[in-house]
């Protein structure tokens, strides 16, 4: 969705996006199951929006992927990553130096190429007070981003959501969404800087 909004230049939600080329890395999907989401979503995709079921991992070859594809798309705005699991060193070090070291690459990437690069990834089994906390890995991963969001469902079949989002930029807020099953579009109910009057 946020691809699509990004290629469109229209609002997400309540969001103001800069118009521009979006490319998701899809890597735990088929081609006909992005097919399939993508015309259950528009059936108007601009051809400014890009799919790929593969990549490199980080050192080994993404980064040149991500900067060839901005080189031969100037006007890229957005890249998504799906999932950060995928394209993850492997590496001895230990977790937190790791982690920083992996979103601090995709990082200056995407300050050298002036793009937002979104990268999911999962959350720990465990509840925690704090949504912060129940990102998978160690704080490094939240440590080296610019921002940070959890999507937070009370159980797995539940179609309401909380995405918690906090960033050096933006202001800690809270979003109820609402999953619709027909279009499979998260829908804005409540936004917790709204709700406050801010």
């Amino acid at each position: 969705m946020l691809c699509l909004k990004v290629s469109k230049g229209e609002k997400l939600w309540n969001f103001e996006t800069k118009q521009g080329t979006a490319l998701y890395l899809c890597l735990e999907d088929s081609l006909a199951r992005i097919q399939s989401r993508l015309f259950d979503i528009t059936d108007d995709a601009p051809p400014n929006i890009h799919f790929a079921t593969f990549a490199e991992s980080i050192g080994s070859g993404i980064e040149e992927q991500i900067e060839n594809f901005c080189l031969s798309n100037k006007n890229t705005k957005l890249v998504v990553i799906d999932t950060f699991q995928k394209i993850r060193t492997i590496s001895n070090d230990n977790a937190y130096a790791s982690d920083y070291r992996d979103i601090s690459i995709l990082k200056n990437i995407a300050d050298k190429l002036k793009i937002a690069i979104v990268l999911i990834h999962h959350l720990r089994k465990q509840k925690d007070d704090d949504p912060m906390n129940m990102i998978s890995g160690s704080t490094g991963l939240s440590g080296a981003a610019d921002s940070t969001f959890v999507l937070q469902k009370s159980s797995r079949l539940a179609n309401i959501a909380s995405l918690h989002c906090t960033g050096r930029d933006i202001p800690d807020r809270t979003l109820k969404l609402e999953f619709g099953e027909e279009d499979h579009v998260w829908k804005l109910l409540e936004d917790s800087k709204t709700c406050s009057g801010a």
